[in-house]
């Protein structure tokens, strides 16, 4: 496979010698001469015999991250990593590079340890001491070495994997990739115990994110947001009132930080209605794929993701999982623009997991996060802006769990409000009732009049709490023609019988159609007076005449409905 294997091995050498960490680490480019293998000594050699290891990664005493790094722990590092390029190259004895490759690993997880105890000793700083003075200014060096050097091991690891077709990666994250978590390498997958997390960005967490970024690319949104005395900001945070209470409340329940609500005012300005031109809906903006796959309810009669407390929910959660994944909150909030797998690429194309290194990226996923902390750094602080932003007033509900179909108009009525009030607050209800499809569903009603809905409800007529009819298809009939006729939809049908397309109806056969009550209502007519010279006649068995009508009064005061039978139909 590899022709001249001793020269792709020392051309492998300079080029790593050559290299520099992303943030510029110096990095002591030893000469390379040329070697060759002694045959009695599977060792490599320089031209004057002596036995050598590969030295190719070191630093210089220049470097400002040599204090943080444990010598002892680098230079295994790197000799097992030799050994396993030249068991690889040279002797190409693929067996023996495994297994070096395997020690190597082991050794970046010692080395990742001492890193870590070497950062947690060099950040334990008397910070009442240092803030005594106004000349002194902690800074803790960016330089990104390590990662780099693990990021290359690991790769050449996979590569040489993959070409033996010996590469899973399941067993990867799990064997290697869950030993390395000090290391930023982007890890993702799954390991016994669950997600397998990637190391936090300093200052990162769960519960914080860094928000007081200043850079070009902030300011520019900061200008785009305040301009004309902060109209675009003004108009974008006005709803935020409404529903403010709520999602506060899920965030910190679900641990998270409460600038993530920032996330929403630039997604949807706290429209529970807005749509984008990909179809995404609600505050938080799920396209349906999404939301439905998080256990949404997404369909003809209800839409989740306008639930505030559903989609804030959904949102949280969803939210966690990718912070779990990236341990970055510039790189989760990217990715929820752009989607994982177009972050984990643009990781890849730029050779870092800096957001603001990569270059590479979708361009509304470029302005996504600085747009973001534009928003956070003038909502905290609208004063230092110039400008004064008001809010909506709080939309104040009860809720109740109902597990049946109501009619709006009905709930309306029990709480003594208007239909277009209810489906205010519950902008989730996309017909005239609640969605039949589902076991049970959160109603929002005033606030105030939860225990006068409950006491009400149950004295509303079961015909205002589910309106369907029983239909036998006749021939030739569609399910287009029948919606149709009923004041209906197709998908309404379909779901309601759980057919799976429009076409193969048969002859006779029934179907539930679900319909507003008010489009089936029949046509009240008076009924005509009897009187005792209009008499219904019938035939006994003896020959006589027998009258059969019914006395007047039985009917004052009584109205008939008049239907006009089909075929098929029946009493029930």
């Amino acid at each position: 496979m590899f022709r001249n294997p001793l020269t792709h091995f020392l051309v492998l050498i300079t080029f790593l010698m050559g290299c520099q960490s992303p943030q510029k680490a110096v990095l002591e480019q030893n000469s390379v001469q040329t070697k060759t293998t002694d045959p009695k000594n599977d060792f490599l050699v320089t031209p004057n015999g002596v036995a050598d290891t590969v030295q190719f990664l070191s630093l210089t005493d220049e470097s400002p991250a040599k204090t943080m790094i444990d010598s002892s722990a680098l230079v295994n590092v790197k000799t097992r990593y030799a050994e396993a390029l030249r068991q690889l190259y040279i002797e190409q004895n693929y067996t023996a590079a495994k297994v070096s490759f395997q020690n190597t690993v082991m050794a970046l997880s010692v080395w990742g340890d001492s890193l870590a105890r070497a950062e947690e000793d060099f950040l334990d700083i008397d910070m009442d001491e240092s803030a005594k003075s106004d000349d002194t200014k902690i800074e803790v060096s960016a330089n990104d070495y390590p990662n780099w050097l693990a990021g290359n091991i690991i790769d050449h690891y996979k590569n040489f994997l993959e070409i033996k077709n010996e590469f899973s990666e399941t067993d990867f994250n799990q064997n290697v990739l869950s030993k390395l978590t000090y290391f930023g390498l982007g890890i993702r997958g799954q390991n016994s115990t669950g997600a397998i997390k990637a190391s936090i960005t300093k200052g990162h967490s769960l519960d914080y994110i860094p928000t007081n970024v200043d850079n070009e690319r902030v300011q520019k949104y900061i200008a785009y947001l305040t301009r004309d005395s902060g109209a675009n900001i003004k108009y974008l945070y006005k709803k935020f009132g409404r529903d403010e209470k709520i999602m506060r409340d899920i965030l910190k329940e679900e641990g998270l930080s409460s600038d993530l609500l920032f996330l929403a005012l630039i997604e949807s300005g706290y429209d529970a209605n807005a749509r984008s031109r990909a179809n995404a809906m609600g505050h938080w903006q799920f396209i349906k794929k999404t939301a439905t796959g998080y256990g949404m309810n997404v369909d003809w009669w209800v839409d989740d993701r306008r639930d505030v407390y559903v989609s804030t929910r959904l949102a949280a959660r969803y939210l966690k999982e990718m912070f779990a994944e990236f341990g970055d909150w510039y790189l989760t909030l990217a990715a929820y623009n752009a989607g994982n797998g177009r972050i984990y690429n643009a990781m890849k194309k730029n050779n870092t997991r800096d957001y603001w290194e990569m270059t590479k990226l979708p361009r509304e996923t470029k302005n996504y996060v600085p747009i973001f902390l534009a928003a956070a750094q003038i909502v905290k602080d609208p004063g230092k802006f110039g400008i004064t932003l008001t809010k909506d007033p709080s939309f104040q509900v009860d809720t109740v769990t109902i597990r049946e179909c109501l009619d709006i108009e009905a709930i309306a009525g029990c709480v003594g409000t208007t239909m277009d009030s209810i489906r205010e607050i519950n902008p989730s209800l996309l017909r005239w009732c609640t969605p039949p499809t589902v076991s049970s569903y959160l109603l929002k009603v005033p606030f105030g009049t939860r225990a006068k809905f409950v006491e009400n409800a149950a004295k509303i007529p079961q015909e205002k709490k589910r309106s369907w009819i029983r239909y036998q298809v006749k021939y030739g009939e569609t399910l287009s023609a029948i919606a149709n006729r009923y004041g209906t939809d197709v998908k309404a049908i379909q779901q309601a019988n759980q057919l799976k397309n429009a076409v193969n109806l048969a002859t006779g056969q029934w179907i539930l159609i679900p319909v507003a009550p008010k489009s089936y209502v029949a046509k009240v007519e008076t009924l005509p007076k009897i009187t005792p010279t209009n008499k219904n006649v019938s035939s006994n068995g003896n020959g006589g005449n027998n009258t059969v009508a019914t006395k007047n009064k039985a009917f004052e005061g009584k109205k008939k409905l008049s239907f006009k039978v089909e075929a098929g139909n029946t009493l029930g």
